[in-house]
């Protein structure tokens, strides 16, 4: 995830380079949150919870790293402006392997060697395919001799259930999720019914746990944790190479194709389509083709 360094500049410079100058910081927050409405950076979700328009800024860490990189660059801190423009980007890992830009369906990642250059692979029938912009048989491999050359297992994200759910339990950073189709804040409308990835959880100042979490078009988001804001995942639906669907696809309504599994896309007359961009998707019958 980067985060876009100008707003955080921004934070810096209306913060007075110390994060301790928000008025609700109470010093085990993990993030900053900016209200458009109000003009003000703070590190407390509750204090703003009511504003029209809250956005997620950065971490407390992403924060306190980009001062430290302008005071090493221009020297302490003393009141004036840091110059965004001098900044460089920071980028945020929690591995080497950034698994956000794995295709679909990629379970593993290959490090560059003598025969290969770095690639995201998967196993389908216990054949390897490289993702090359698409997918390509790699014939003449074995998962047991590509990981003893180095290869890495895509991590299992936690899964967040309804059971979980009922049970009022939050759900882990990494787990996948959506945004409920109900009353929700202002501010996280542009979410509603759309799939996103848990990045943080911390508690306001009433002690109630606040999810930020991100989706790759719409970007960041943060909510209180309450059962009718979020639900979870559907359970994947299992396709079967060859065989032909009906389902829908936005903006293009209802389609037919034939499911390839190397590409994971649906095969139709005049258009390629990703099966991650399906739903609905139904089975054709004989009488159905």
């Amino acid at each position: 995830m980067k985060t876009v360094c100008e707003n955080v500049v921004k934070a810096v410079n209306w913060l007075k380079g110390d994060i301790a100058n928000s008025d609700d910081f109470g010093g085990k927050e993990e993030f900053v949150f900016f209200s458009a409405e109000r003009g003000v950076y703070g590190t407390s979700y509750s204090k703003h919870d009511g504003d029209f328009d809250i956005h997620h800024v950065c971490t407390i860490a992403e924060f306190n790293a980009l001062l430290a990189e302008m005071e090493n660059n221009f020297g302490k801190y003393t009141g004036a402006k840091f110059d965004a423009s001098k900044a460089t980007k920071l980028e945020v890992s929690k591995v080497d392997i950034d698994w956000s830009e794995a295709p679909e369906g990629a379970t593993y990642w290959m490090p560059s060697g003598e025969f290969w250059q770095e690639a995201f692979i998967k196993v389908v029938d216990g054949n390897i395919h490289v993702w090359r912009s698409r997918w390509y048989l790699a014939s003449g491999h074995s998962v047991d001799s590509l990981l003893k050359l180095g290869m890495v297992e895509r991590p299992q994200p936690p899964v967040y259930t309804q059971e979980m759910l009922d049970n009022g339990e939050c759900p882990q950073v990494g787990a996948k999720l959506l945004i409920a189709q109900t009353i929700l804040p202002c501010h996280v409308l542009k979410f509603i019914g759309l799939e996103v990835e848990v990045i943080g959880i911390c508690s306001d100042l009433s002690g109630r746990k606040v999810i930020t979490f991100e989706h790759e078009e719409e970007g960041v988001g943060c909510i209180l944790f309450l059962e009718h804001f979020i639900k979870p995942l559907p359970p994947k639906q299992e396709l079967e190479d060859g065989e032909a669907y009906s389902f829908e696809v936005k903006y293009r309504g209802r389609m037919k194709g034939v499911y390839m599994s190397v590409r994971d896309i649906f095969y139709c007359v005049n258009a390629d389509i990703a099966a991650k961009d399906c739903t609905n998707i139904t089975l054709l019958t004989p009488e159905g083709k």
